[in-house]
């Protein structure tokens, strides 16, 4: 049950809500656009496809509600023919709320083989589930394509991208190329003949491109490996791909998996070609659009209001951009990983008390104790419910507070129950009670 649908005389179509189950369907109609009112669902091993391979330009896939792929349901995706080593995509996949990637489900996002050019994954929330995720794995630019790729000839070098590609025995490897915090897709190997699909070497990882409102949950795996090399002699190593995420907030399970390593020369041997250099992944939390694209193009504002860091505490699955083996000298490189945010600037402490002492009330949203890591020139609004602790006939009564630094020099006070200052530093709050008896 595979169709191939070509739409004549149209170049879109709409419908209510889509299910496919069961089947293989690929749209792959020049330009052609879908909108789904409500929700779509790819279920029990089925495939979705949208574009034809190395065809056709903006293709666009627009879901109302949530896009499900679960039961073994995948999602293709090809690239169109655009320029791929910028962030300009030429395939828009848009889903209003949440896009998941149940257990055994996959999405392969393909860019195309000659000018690199991928889908972009806009949606509310992402969820990749255990054994589940994207894969584009050897799906970018193809062997002896991609800006990152040797010269041609025999004992060839690995394809270069976000690691340089490892030297041949005759000819040196591909370079480094494109921006580390907006990956693309990996460069494919040089090859003995531009005209000999047998003699080439391996494809570059391809592009995942995933862009959300809100959340990016990975629970499963991304990958972007470079492709698998065809022969001895002249079969060097694709390139890693690249992983580019932006979004609101971002976590990992134990078991999650981002990867966009160099691949290896054919059979692993040492003696000839070059391993493909380490792929890029970056991953934005929590930056406007406009700060990121500004930062992109050099603006030092910009620049200055993030930070760049090679972990990151809510993702505790692992993460890998390794060169692959090939010959030893001149060895391909690793590739890049970065996770980017703003910087909040300095960060400062805030301690809360209470006289007589902290057993009095209890102080909201933040009650008794020390409260760290909160950023510089953050508005403190603390509230003390008063009356509090009533016992046969006893009870204590808030008739103040004030504020101190961490030097002991007076900041502000008041005789209500509602505190209001700016941290401007580190500080001491205290709530000031008595007891009050009933008669």
């Amino acid at each position: 049950n595979n169709v191939c649908l070509y739409f004549t005389g149209t170049k879109s179509w709409a419908v209510d809500s889509l299910v496919v189950s069961n089947c293989t369907i690929s749209f792959a109609e020049d330009s052609f656009q879908i909108a789904v009112t409500n929700s779509v669902r790819v279920d029990t091993n089925a495939v979705l496809g949208i574009g034809a391979y190395e065809l056709g330009s903006n293709y666009a896939f627009r879901c109302g509600g949530d896009l499900i792929l679960t039961n073994g349901g995948c999602f293709a995706v090809n690239g169109v023919n655009t320029n791929g080593v910028t962030e300009d995509s030429g395939a828009l996949i848009g889903v209003t709320n949440n896009l998941v990637v149940c257990s055994s489900s996959w999405i392969y996002p393909i860019a195309n083989e000659a000018r690199g050019g991928f889908g972009l994954f806009r949606a509310g929330n992402v969820l990749i589930q255990p054994n589940a995720g994207f894969n584009a794995n050897g799906r970018g630019f193809s062997s002896h394509n991609g800006p990152g790729r040797g010269p041609d000839g025999t004992y060839v070098g690995g394809a270069g991208y976000g690691g340089r590609g490892g030297d041949g025995q005759s000819l040196a490897g591909g370079s480094i190329y494109g921006h580390t915090n907006a990956p693309v897709a990996g460069s494919g190997s040089a090859t003995y003949s531009a005209y000999d699909y047998y003699l080439r070497g391996g494809a570059g990882g391809g592009a995942v491109r995933i862009a959300a409102t809100n959340a990016v949950s990975i629970l499963g795996t991304i990958t972007a490996n470079g492709g698998n090399a065809f022969v001895t002699y002249y079969g060097a190593g694709g390139a890693g791909g690249g992983i580019y995420i932006t979004c609101s907030t971002f976590s990992g399970g134990t078991g999650a998996l981002m990867q966009a390593n160099g691949s290896n020369t054919y059979l692993n041997e040492t003696a000839y070609c070059g391993g493909g250099g380490g792929g890029r992944i970056a991953v934005w939390r929590g930056v406007p659009d406009a700060t990121r694209e500004l930062a992109l193009a050099g603006d030092s504002g910009a620049l200055a209001s993030l930070v760049v860091q090679t972990t990151f505490p809510n993702y505790m699955g692992v993460i890998f951009v390794t060169n692959g083996v090939g010959r030893t000298n001149n060895a391909a490189q690793p590739g890049t990983a970065r996770f980017i945010k703003l910087d909040p600037g300095p960060m400062y402490t805030l301690d809360i008390h209470g006289r007589p002492n902290d057993t009095y009330g209890a102080p909201q949203p933040l009650g008794y104790g020390t409260h760290e890591d909160i950023p510089m020139n953050t508005t403190i609004t603390n509230y003390a419910p008063s009356p509090a602790d009533e016992v046969s006939g006893t009870r204590h009564a808030c008739y103040g507070w004030d504020v101190y630094s961490d030097i002991a020099s007076f900041v502000t006070n008041g005789a209500s129950t509602q505190a209001v200052f700016q941290l401007s530093t580190n500080m001491t709050l205290t709530w000031y009670w008595t007891n009050q008896y009933l008669l």
